[in-house]
């Protein structure tokens, strides 16, 4: 960290600049953006503050920016001072918020369709976990299950985000995929 005038700053190598701006690009692409101006529009950032970084046309940041740069891009802020400093070579996801009770027990309460669901919720929790994201809870559901998908469908339905907790869309999916994977 150095001083820039009188606001702390990020300062790094042209190469670790470099470095970074790949890794952000990447990490867009695996959170399913392709295009910046979605990728801004979704997670509430200046397009050009994006342009800026992932092109490396500036090498200097201020410490909040550089956070609402980690935050947008769901990764933790230490990773891209770690990347800046040449300590790190990869970005470190930001772990999801934990569900409100802090914990992830199905709201299937058939013991018999717990375990057969469990599988399936566990693969949309990795997921989640992958998108790294602090509030999966506001996730489109194109990025967690695919565009046009009807898991996508529900878990972007207003009523139901409005009436169920993230755990009990994530189960009440993976029960449909159990019931869909099952031999009729």
């Amino acid at each position: 960290m150095t001083t820039a005038g009188r606001r702390p700053a990020i300062q790094a190598t042209d190469q670790a600049w470099k470095r970074l701006g790949e890794l952000l690009q990447a990490r867009r692409g695996e959170m399913g953006y392709r295009a910046r101006p979605r990728f801004c529009e979704e997670r509430n950032i200046n397009e050009r503050l994006i342009t800026d970084i992932e092109n490396t046309y500036r090498k200097t940041f201020k410490t909040p920016t550089l956070q609402q740069i980690a935050q947008a891009y769901a990764v933790t802020y230490h990773s891209i001072a770690a990347v800046l400093s040449g300590h790190a070579d990869e970005l470190e996801p930001a772990p999801p918020a934990a569900p409100p009770d802090g914990t992830r027990q199905p709201p299937v309460t058939d013991p018999a369709r717990e375990d057969p669901c469990r599988p399936y919720a566990d693969e949309i929790y990795m997921r989640l976990l992958q998108l790294g994201t602090p509030d999966v809870a506001d996730l489109p559901g194109s990025h967690v299950f695919g565009g046009g998908t009807a898991e996508a469908r529900m878990w972007d339905e207003p009523s139901l985000r409005r009436l169920w907790s993230v755990p009990e869309r994530v189960w009440m999916i993976a029960d449909l995929r159990r019931r869909k994977a099952q031999p009729r």
